[in-house]
């Protein structure tokens, strides 16, 4: 009763957030930059869109209007140390989970791992997000595949450098027999930007209406190193047991003008183990939406 008490209170919180939220998201408009087929480029904010053009407000030109079938790319971009960067719209995650910097409204990404790990995110708002996920084991003779959804909220507290959100994790198995629904409940704060960031979680897992008596905490970090890399590190331990238990993720991120490649191994460290082990980590991301 308590698990489900939480996660309608969370729910809550997203969509009367999503009014909130909206009524600040025009402060900030996004730059788009614009590349077309006849070799034009154009920087500026869209005021306005059909199917069949975009009407972009530039600085220099004014509104002008671009037709969809003429742009060779469209890039969102960001103002960092006085010049405008192609905005990284995988600032927000690691190699599993999420930091608290947020999705752009419009904006999304699809996400692959060991090809059976599948889930999908969407910016709501500027602040509020809702993901997916799916293990497609009904695929081999109807298995009973696990399924997951993660509504998330951040919150900016102080532009580019500090930030803290909350999601949840709430997983089924769905084919099978099986009922109720198990997952994790995380804070998250967050200290950076979407190119450099540290960020400390705080979690409890459940089952049903059974909670975890310990803590997971989560250490994570991004370091931008180049124009299309990033390294990456991942820590989550279990606290308050005599025992130490950490799982550990180590590895980079290759950003091919959005699709991102992540690469890496994990490493768990468990009480017991009496040797090192390094697993590999493999897996991709495409973005979708208005970037």
């Amino acid at each position: 009763m308590k698990a489900t008490l939480f996660i309608a209170s969370l729910l809550l919180m997203v969509f009367v957030g999503q009014n909130v939220f909206a009524q600040t998201e025009g402060e900030k408009p996004h730059i788009y930059r614009i590349e077309t087929s006849d070799r034009n480029i154009f920087t500026g904010q869209i005021v306005s869109e059909t199917d069949r053009d975009i009407v972009l407000r530039t600085e220099n030109l004014g509104d002008i209007t671009i037709q969809k079938t003429s742009i060779k790319r469209k890039t969102l971009m960001e103002e960092r140390d006085g010049s405008l960067q192609s905005f990284n719209i995988h600032g927000n995650r690691y190699f599993v989970l999420s930091n608290s910097l947020g999705i752009p409204k419009g904006t999304g990404y699809y996400q692959n791992s060991w090809v059976f790990f599948n889930q999908a995110h969407y910016g709501i708002t500027n602040n509020i997000a809702l993901g997916a996920g799916l293990v497609p084991l009904f695929l081999f003779a109807g298995t009973a595949t696990p399924i997951w959804i993660i509504p998330s909220v951040n919150i900016p507290v102080s532009r580019d450098n500090f930030s803290l959100g909350a999601n949840a994790l709430i997983a089924a198995i769905a084919g099978g027999n099986n009922e109720g629904t198990a997952g994790f409940i995380t804070f998250t704060g967050t200290l950076g930007n979407r190119n450099h960031n540290l960020s400390l979680g705080l979690g409890y897992g459940f089952i049903k209406d059974n909670w975890a008596r310990s803590p997971l905490v989560s250490i994570s970090g991004m370091i931008r190193t180049g124009q299309r890399h990033y390294l990456l590190t991942e820590h989550y331990f279990v606290s308050g047991v005599e025992e130490f238990n950490l799982l550990s993720f180590l590895g980079g991120r290759f950003d091919f003008r959005g699709l991102a490649l992540d690469y890496g191994l994990i490493i768990p460290m468990f009480q017991g183990m009496n040797t090192i082990v390094a697993l590999p980590w493999l897996g991709v991301a495409v973005p979708f939406g208005n970037r």
